[in-house]
């Protein structure tokens, strides 16, 4: 559905924002659809729009919903790359794309790194 509705904006000539293929984006990695995903944030970066925390933090979920932690680690460097600063909704995604394989200790070294990036490991990180 959410990839209908992007194709519908795309041709009535709208832009898609951030925020509306960032849900495609969402909704591809619940499908398991992780390359469409991967191609959808490759067009965000293109046009300038996926360079946002938004999208990658959407494509960091798709990942993990595919059991694809390592293209969630490449993405964080990725955005160290682009300087894209993480938030805490980024770095969850993150540390959840390693836990749903039970790579723990990848995991356990995103969540240590939290502080150096300024940020607070809350209780979704934590149960993560």
């Amino acid at each position: 559905f959410a990839l209908e509705q992007t194709e519908l904006i795309t041709r009535a000539r709208i832009l898609p924002d951030a925020f509306t293929l960032a849900g495609t984006v969402a909704a591809l990695g619940r499908g398991r659809v992780w390359k469409l995903a991967a191609d959808i944030l490759d067009t965000l970066c293109q046009r300038g729009a996926g360079t946002s925390i938004v999208g990658c933090s959407a494509a960091a979920s798709a990942f993990g919903d595919c059991g694809l932690w390592q293209l969630s680690l490449l993405l964080q460097a990725s955005m160290v790359r682009l300087r894209i600063p993480p938030d805490d909704i980024s770095a969850t995604a993150m540390i959840s794309s390693c836990e749903k394989v039970g790579e723990w200790n990848a995991a356990a070294r995103l969540l240590c790194a939290m502080p150096a990036d300024m940020l607070v490991p809350d209780i979704l990180s934590y149960n993560t």
